[in-house]
């Protein structure tokens, strides 16, 4: 009997898997190997035992590489640096299910996917799989740095135990969504980068900050989720030429010991970042929902549509070390806090020069 299953099924997503790894593997086997009309491998398909390090690396740009179900170890870094258009697809995340992720793991200090360093790699999507350290948490799941024209995709990932999840250093216009990140150091950090859209994230158990902003501007986060992070989403920047103009929009932190954090030490900023419609949600009395510090410089915030659930310790805190650095916030609006309670302060701030625009804030101000 000869099998058939056509390509364009898998193309347009007209396909239908079955609970046969056997089965699925034979029609994965007809796909891969196929080649453009000059003869240059375009689909690729990676099996259990194969070396995916090695395979990845070889792949020819504008090739699409699925990665079979399974577990797949590597010891060193999967050098991306050098690649355009290349599209590389997994089978699913999710562990204990009834049929197997796609796993890419390691236990060394290193960057599991690295996309180099200010080398052009460009147009680079990574879907549909899980990343994860498995010795001491260390390394980075994701890496680039300095890739200011590159368009990257990430999408549908799972990434674990790594000092970074991703690391997105440098970059314009590209896109992250679908992405859970558990028990990294951080989660996420977005730095030096411009117009680049985050959606859908979910981040958890992470010792420093689920997701950290850092000299971004221009960018959209939105539905993010953090549980159980020192900082859930921390705003940073330092330097007096950096303008930060992040929108954070639809977002959760629950049991997070600093919500929403903004730390700088610079001044003179033309861009306001923003802080809208979420859920923060604590029951403890060291607790901060709304955190300034490092040595705060001029750089107006935007506060409004949040609600304020559970026990906290402050509502607002200033910890500001240097005393000069008075600052304002354009706009505070819409904070309800009528189902929370603060064992210090709702609202502590020393350094708060003005308040421009004050709404409603139902027990708070």
């Amino acid at each position: 009997m000869n099998l058939v299953f056509p390509v364009d099924h898998l193309l347009t997503g007209h396909h239908s898997f079955t609970a046969d790894p056997a089965i699925n593997g034979y029609f994965l086997k007809q796909l891969g190997g196929i080649k453009d009309r000059n003869g240059v491998e375009r689909l690729i398909v990676i099996e259990p035992g194969d070396d995916v390090k090695a395979k990845l690396e070889a792949a020819p740009n504008g090739s699409w590489v699925l990665i079979s179900p399974g577990e797949y170890y590597v010891s060193e870094s999967i050098d991306l640096s050098q690649k355009t258009n290349l599209r590389i697809t997994g089978f699913g995340f999710e562990k204990d299910t009834d049929y197997d992720p796609t796993i890419i793991y390691t236990d060394q200090d290193i960057y599991l996917f690295d996309l180099g360093n200010n080398t052009g790699a460009t147009n680079i999507v990574i879907e549909n799989m899980r990343l994860e350290q498995r010795g001491s948490q260390a390394g980075r799941g994701i890496h680039f740095a300095n890739q200011t024209n590159s368009r990257y995709f990430f999408s549908n990932l799972f990434v674990y135990n790594f000092t970074e999840g991703i690391y997105w250093n440098g970059n314009t216009a590209g896109m992250l969504k679908n992405i859970y990140a558990d028990s990294c150091y951080r989660g996420i950090l977005i730095t030096n980068s411009t117009q680049v859209s985050v959606d859908s994230v979910y981040i958890a158990n992470s010792g420093a900050a689920g997701m950290i902003i850092y000299s971004a501007y221009n960018c959209l986060f939105t539905n993010i989720h953090c549980y159980n992070c020192y900082n859930g989403v921390s705003f940073t920047a330092f330097g007096n030429d950096v303008h930060p103009g992040s929108l954070l929009s639809g977002f959760t932190c629950k049991d997070c010991a600093r919500a929403v954090a903004f730390y700088t030490n610079a001044s003179g900023y033309t861009r306001t970042m923003t802080v809208t419609s979420g859920v923060i949600s604590h029951d403890s009395t060291s607790a901060v929902a709304f955190y300034w510090g490092s040595s705060y410089g001029y750089a107006p915030v935007s506060i409004a549509n949040v609600r304020l659930l559970g026990q906290f310790g402050y509502g607002f805190r200033d910890a500001v070390s240097n005393s000069s650095s008075d600052f304002v916030i354009n706009l505070l609006m819409g904070v309800d806090a009528l189902n929370a309670s603060f064992a210090n302060a709702a609202f502590d701030m020393p350094h708060l020069q003005e308040i421009k625009e004050v709404g409603h804030n139902p027990g708070l101000l």
